[in-house]
């Protein structure tokens, strides 16, 4: 069962379900939290359920995903997300620990880490990293579009 949680409240290692299209939820995990809001994988996992087995672990879409989890966990203001378990054995692998996110102007670039530590970098290392910006309902689903096309509900 899915239960809103205020943003304070949400821990590394909680699974989290949406709602992709009807009949189709996809599943997630929280990796961190950091200024724009929490950093997340997506597992490539989809169920007819809104439900999980949070004892399993799953393979990850790559790179990992910042989402606005006040409008998504808190406010519920869009789409159907939740929080639906946690994983107390949960850590980042090294690929998700050494992830950036890049943010600033040309000439003035830094990269926030997935603990929230703030790099001064070129503009050249900037570019190699996914921009820092948190994701709602929308942004997810069309980043999840093509990865769904051709799968499998279990």
């Amino acid at each position: 069962m899915k239960k809103k949680v205020k943003v304070d409240a949400i821990r590394r290692g909680d699974i989290f379900s949406f709602q992709l299209k009807p009949g189709i939820y996809g599943f997630g995990v929280i990796v961190s939290k950091i200024m724009d809001g929490h950093v997340s994988e997506i597992f490539n996992y989809f169920s007819g359920e809104s439900s999980i087995d949070t004892s399993k672990l799953y393979e990850t879409f790559y790179p990992p995903l910042i989402l606005d989890s006040y409008s998504l966990f808190q406010k519920s203001s869009e789409g159907d997300w939740g929080i639906v378990g946690h994983q107390d054995s949960y850590a980042p692998s090294e690929r998700v620990s050494s992830t950036r996110f890049a943010w600033g102007i040309r000439g003035d670039q830094s990269v926030t880490t997935i603990d929230n530590q703030h790099i001064h970098v070129s503009d050249d290392e900037a570019a190699k990293w996914p921009r820092c910006q948190p994701w709602g309902d929308y942004d997810v689903k069309e980043y999840m579009a093509d990865k769904i096309d051709n799968l499998k509900i279990v």
